[in-house]
Parts: C-alpha cells; structure tokens; sequence
C-alpha cells in the first residue's frame, strides 16, 4: 500500500530518467566543446546528428524536474525556508570538497575557478540549482495567486506565457525570457492541468500518443533545419538553433512523460532510494570542476584509448559510468556528511539570525 510518506514510484522513475537524460547531455556538451567545428555546423555524418539530437536531452530532463517539483509544491503549504537554506550549504560543502579533492590531487585549478568553488551559488556555477533554489524562494507567493485568480484568468495567463515564451521567443529570443520565468509559467503551465485538466493528466493512451508525436516532431525539425544547413551557406550553423530551454516540443515531451510515469500506481524502495539521490548526483556531476576539468580528461583519455570511432556507444557508456560514481559519491555524502550538514542547518535556523530578522521585518512593517 502507498502511503503519503512513501511517493508514488511512477514519479521517482521519471526522476531518475531526467538525470540521465541530463548526464548524456552533459557528456556530449564537453565532447562538443573540445571538437566545437563537430557539432555545432550542418553534417552529413550520422553518428553527429545523434549526438546533435542528444545534446537537446538536458533540457528535456531539466524540464522533466522542474515539472515534477511544480507538481508537488503546487497548493503546497510547506515552508521551504529550511530547505533553500539548506541547499545552499549542501552546494557549498560539496563545491569545497571537490575542489580540495582537486588540489590535493595535484590537478592546476584557475583562480578564478577556485574563488567560484568557493561561492558556487552566488556565480550559479550549477545554474539550474541557482534558479531552483529563487523559484523556491517565489513559490509561496505563486500559490497565492493560484489561490485569487480564477479558471478563465488562469487560462488567458497561461495562453499569452505560451504564445510570449514557448512560441514567439523559441523562434527568435526577445520578450527578456529568462529560466527563471519559464521555470515560473511551468508552474502555472501544470497548475492549470492539476486543478482543472486532471482527466488529461490520467489520459494513459492520449499521453502516449501525444509523446509519440511530438518526439518525431522534434527529431524532424531537428532533421530538417540540419537538411537546410547542407544547402543554405546562412543556415549551416543553425542546427542547434532550437537548443532552448524554451523549446516547446520538449516541454510537451516532458510533460507527456511525467503523465505516463504518474499512472504507474507502485512502489518500489530502491527506486524512489535513487530518485532521492537525483539533485545530489546533479550536482556532483555538473561542478564546475568536474565539468571543466575531469570531464575533458575523460574525453582525452577515451580518445587516445579507443578513438571516437564508436562515439555514440562511448557516450553513452561514459553517461552510465559517470551516474553510478556520482550515484555512490552520493550515497557516502548521505551518510557522513550529510548528517553534519542537517545538524549545521537546524542550529542556523533556529539561531538569533532569525529573532533578528523578525524584528528588522516588524519595524519594517511599522513604517507608514
């Protein structure tokens, strides 16, 4: 039986899956800034299309989580002070860790790459945990809209974000888009499905089909703008055009696949153990360091070993290998450091910083 203590697994396993999706992007993205002349022109070379099409996935993850945590703050009344707060430590101790295990190994890190270990969230070394922990910040106040505006305004809302941000800027980038404003009309994008278009949402067949669809949509424009680049000179280094965050094709996959995962009525440990583990793995994987340094020696070393004549297998497998490590480096920070990190967390929270501030914001308050 599913309790409210234990999430549904369904959810857990499109956690997983958007991490993964996530790493195989990342791979590529460090294979691509070595070799940039690869990936970024027109090509006739299929294995290099592939990797085109695989480059686009770390967006569809990124979307894939913030849909799942849109879903479950949505009329959410949870504070989520303690937790932005403790996020912020855990990036920082875990961005220092790295960075002293880079040092004592003797790797040459830049000065400048040491002062942003040190500051990694004030630099957005991980932006999407930058912007996650701001979209935190505004949830609250998110919800209470929600609460004031009707059916109807939510609708013409979501409409004019839709045509404003998922349509006219994914064409050509204007309206001052941001991913924090899109991690904002998502909110109110899967809101509007909560509460009023639940039927959709549980709609097994039409989810499918409406994935199916927009997954060869997005490999055909992806297909053809390539096509176009081999004949038109101004088009030739286009075909990462549509590598946008606010790319509506891979939010209509994303949130097809949320759908589907969500039906799956189980429960699985394991999973939702690992699923669990899924920010702390973003983060490892995607410092700073690790990507700029370890993940470059890594493509060096598979070049000079076996060559990059089997790329597509290479990524792939580099992708896995590097989610298990990140998975156990993971496991053993959950276990040791972790638990000191908690006790840090609760005795800043519950230190005089807050007496403080409360009374800062009461005087605040009586000002007229």
């Amino acid at each position: 039986m599913i309790t409210a203590k234990n999430r549904e697994s369904g959810i857990e396993t499109v956690k997983i899956i958007a991490i993964l999706l996530i790493i195989v992007s990342h791979v590529v993205q460090t294979y691509s800034s070595m070799n940039s002349a690869l990936l970024n022109n027109a090509t006739t070379n299929p294995r290099f299309f592939i990797l085109m099409i695989f480059m686009h996935l770390g967006i569809l993850g990124n979307c894939i989580f913030i849909i799942c945590s849109s879903w479950f703050l949505i009329g959410s009344n949870k504070n989520n002070k303690k937790k932005i707060l403790t996020f912020i430590v855990e990036i920082f101790v875990i961005s220092i860790i790295i960075m002293i295990a880079f040092l004592i190994l003797g790797i040459n890190i830049g000065k400048k790459d040491i002062l942003k270990s040190f500051f990694p969230t004030l630099f957005a070394n991980n932006w999407y945990m930058t912007c996650y922990i701001l979209f935190l910040m505004i949830t609250p106040f998110l919800n209470m809209i929600l609460d004031k505006i009707s059916k109807k305004q939510l609708l013409r809302f979501n409409l004019m974000a839709i045509i404003l941000y998922w349509g006219i800027s994914f064409i050509k980038s204007s309206f001052y888009t941001t991913n924090l404003l899109l991690f904002v009309t998502i909110f109110f994008i899967v809101s509007y499905f909560k509460k009023y278009c639940i039927g959709i949402v549980r709609n097994k067949k039409f989810n499918l089909k409406l994935l199916i669809i927009s997954i060869i949509m997005f490999i055909a424009l992806i297909f053809f703008t390539n096509i176009f680049g081999l004949k038109l000179d101004f088009m030739s280094n286009k075909v990462l055009h549509w590598l946008r965050y606010n790319n509506p094709l891979l939010l209509i996959i994303a949130f097809s696949l949320f759908c589907i995962f969500k039906n799956m009525n189980f429960y699985n440990k394991k999973v939702n153990y690992i699923a669990s583990l899924t920010l702390y793995i973003y983060i490892i994987h995607e410092n700073i360091l690790v990507r700029d340094y370890l993940r470059k020696d890594i493509w060096k070393w598979i070049g000079e070993k076996f060559t990059y004549n089997n790329i597509i297998i290479e990524t792939l497998i580099y992708a896995v290998i590097l989610f298990i490590v990140s998975l156990i480096i993971s496991i053993i920070y959950k276990y040791t450091i972790k638990k000191i990190i908690d006790f840090v967390v609760e005795k800043i929270y519950n230190s005089k910083l807050k007496n403080i501030y409360k009374k800062i914001e009461k005087r605040l308050l009586e000002i007229e």
